[in-house]
């Protein structure tokens, strides 16, 4: 498993961590600018830094990093962040939780993380010749039909406060 950062330690990034950890990848670091954070751990995954150890990563080992930070209004802080891991020299980690479904016909793109109960398949969650742009965000039970194009930054099923 390569030296991996989770970007983000709180909700969505608990849920990253579960799904690294249960597809047997081990997450080596949190960055979290909470500093209530910094120095303990999420689910037993130290909180060493805030987004600026990115600059440093590379220096310090690390080769890869995945998006914990989650959104519900816009999906721009995730879009920045994803380019400044980017910009870093990192690579963009793909993650499949073992309990997800997907389509032997399905793609995804670097920094995907699909979690546990997700259904990519003909008939299901993503249609068929469905395309989902970059930093999107697919709500619990959300439904694309076939032949959809979701563009970058959409945010599908949740609605923000």
């Amino acid at each position: 498993m390569p030296a991996c950062l989770v970007l983000g330690g709180g909700g969505h990034g608990r849920v990253v961590i579960d799904a690294l950890l249960a597809a047997a990848a081990d997450p080596v670091a949190v960055l979290d600018a909470d500093p209530d954070l910094l120095g303990g751990s999420v689910l037993g995954v130290r909180v060493i830094d805030d987004d600026a150890f990115l600059e440093k990563a590379k220096a310090e080992g690390f080769t890869h990093f995945v998006l914990g930070t989650g959104s519900v209004k816009t999906n721009r802080q995730r879009r920045e962040l994803f380019g400044k891991g980017l910009s870093c020299g990192l690579t963009p980690l793909t993650i499949r939780h073992p309990a997800a479904v997907l389509s032997s016909h399905c793609r995804t793109g670097a920094g995907t993380v699909i979690l546990a109960g997700a259904v990519v398949n003909a008939g299901a969650v993503v249609e068929h010749d469905c395309s989902v742009g970059s930093h999107v965000h697919l709500g619990p039970r959300s439904c694309i039909l076939g032949g959809v194009n979701v563009g970058s930054l959409a945010i599908i099923g949740t609605k923000g406060r």
